[in-house]
């Protein structure tokens, strides 16, 4: 009965974890992306400060 439970909260672990990760990736593009702003990067930062 225990590995039953314990199964059962296993895809909800596994989705949290997928999650975190996809998270970790986006802040990577969300760099890259200010990167290529060059001179903008100050301005771009403005705008997308509310929305953070």
């Amino acid at each position: 009965m225990d590995i039953r439970r314990t199964f059962r909260f296993f895809p909800a672990c596994a989705f949290l974890v997928v999650l975190c990760l996809q998270s970790c990736r986006r802040d990577a593009a969300l760099e890259r992306a200010l990167a290529f702003a060059g001179d903008n990067r100050r301005e771009l930062e403005g705008v997308l400060l509310p929305y953070s």
